[in-house]
């Protein structure tokens, strides 16, 4: 019966063991190696925000406004630390490599989405810089899953408010959004 639940579950079990892989590798990348312009840009653009700077009137925001608040929200969740925002870009690492996963299994049988997984795995494993990108695409990726998968109004509510919010995650998207 054990056996028989496994072979069922193979292909989610192994793309959620890739998207594991994914994240706790990218949060170690990014914790060992930093890079005080990309790290730093980012962390000390949150912590203007965290202390009631206004943007682009007393800094400027070089990414879109939603990323800078989800990076506030960690930085606050883990107590004023960069880890925050390292968290934030692994977890969007690992999440885009599951709904991919996921959502190619719907268009396509499943191995061919588990063959598309670990190609996107073996090209880009982790993280190296926390950029936006990773959260813009995990939102993009979530919003078509859920127009793809669901099919009714509520989907394409959340769909139409996780598309907008990737529109304001980078400032230089939004014209092709």
């Amino acid at each position: 019966m054990q056996n028989n639940f496994i072979k069922k579950n193979l292909f989610y079990i192994l793309i959620l063991i890739i998207s594991f892989i994914s994240f706790f590798l990218s949060f170690y990348q990014l914790n060992l190696q930093y890079d005080g312009h990309h790290h730093g840009l980012v962390f000390s653009i949150s912590k203007d925000f965290l202390n009631g700077k206004i943007p682009y009137k007393d800094f400027l925001p070089n990414y879109g406004f939603f990323y800078i608040l989800l990076n506030s929200f960690f930085i606050k969740i883990f107590f004023g630390s960069i880890s925050g925002i390292y968290f934030l870009s692994s977890i969007s690492k690992g999440i885009g490599i599951l709904i991919t996963g996921l959502l190619l299994s719907n268009l396509f049988n499943k191995k061919t989405a588990f063959a598309g997984v670990l190609l996107i795995f073996l090209v880009h494993p982790f993280v190296n810089l926390p950029w936006p990108d990773y959260l813009f695409h995990s939102l993009i990726l979530i919003s078509f899953y859920l127009i793809f998968v669901f099919r009714n109004n509520y989907s394409y509510f959340f769909s139409g408010v996780l598309y907008s919010c990737a529109s304001l995650t980078k400032d230089n998207y939004f014209i092709i959004l």
